[in-house]
């Protein structure tokens, strides 16, 4: 048998492609900017801000975070950071991106746009599709861009794609913490995040009945916000 994930699929399957820029998110609007223009904070040298209004905004919730900041701790995301203080309210952001980034791409691989409908509605239809088909979405990295992976702009599932071995994303540590804190693996339906080697060229991102994300429970996470923390994420109709 091939092991060669194209041979094992659905011959109709759906494709769509993801141009990748290094872009990176206000650690306090989640607005999206080019790297070279946030700021890192000085104390924990982790969190990045757009401005000095948005830090400073910020810093009720990242002063805990920050005291914890340290060398091993230089590249940590929001994943991280909820995993690090427990806190429900980046675990909402994580996965609100996590969401939006996923819907955009299904949404023009299956050509299944969005309604005249509520959030949760239209969530539940791609859902459902997606358990039932195989979708094949191309992540092209323009040459010369390095991804953020430790950033919400792309994921993927199981098996995708050759990784790098880091501490942030071996079992072990910080990914276990926050498995540990948040139940992960059957409330939000974790996906792993992973180190891109090759900078240039196509990735593939596959999706099955087995390796979807869960996306009622990812919902659950956004419960009376959706529409806003979506906005915010990026989501575009």
């Amino acid at each position: 048998m091939s092991n060669n994930p194209r041979s094992q699929l659905n011959p109709s399957v759906n494709e769509a492609l993801f141009t990748l820029e290094q872009r990176n998110a206000c650690g306090f609007c989640k607005q999206l900017f080019p790297v070279k223009r946030l700021k890192r904070c000085l104390g924990c040298k982790v969190s990045v801000y757009c401005s000095k209004q948005c830090q400073v905004a910020a810093w009720g919730d990242h002063k805990p975070i920050c005291r914890l900041g340290n060398s091993t701790r230089a590249n940590l995301g929001l994943m991280q950071e909820a995993a690090l203080t427990g806190s429900k309210k980046y675990t909402v952001q994580y996965y609100a991106r996590v969401l939006a980034r996923t819907l955009s791409l299904l949404s023009a691989a299956i050509g299944i746009p969005r309604k005249s409908e509520t959030m949760q509605s239209y969530i539940k239809r791609v859902h459902e599709f997606s358990r039932a088909n195989v979708v094949s979405i191309n992540v092209r990295i323009k040459q010369g861009s390095a991804p953020e992976y430790h950033h919400r702009d792309f994921y993927y599932v199981k098996n995708s794609a050759i990784v790098a071995p880091t501490i942030l994303y071996s079992p072990t540590a910080v990914r276990e913490a926050f498995i540990a804190s948040h139940n992960t693996l059957t409330t939000f339906g974790f996906a792993t995040v992973i180190q891109v080697l090759a900078q240039d060229g196509e990735l593939l991102v596959w999706w099955s009945k087995t390796d979807t994300i869960q996306f009622a429970a990812l919902l659950g996470t956004l419960d009376g916000n959706a529409e806003d923390d979506l906005a915010r994420c990026g989501w575009r109709d």
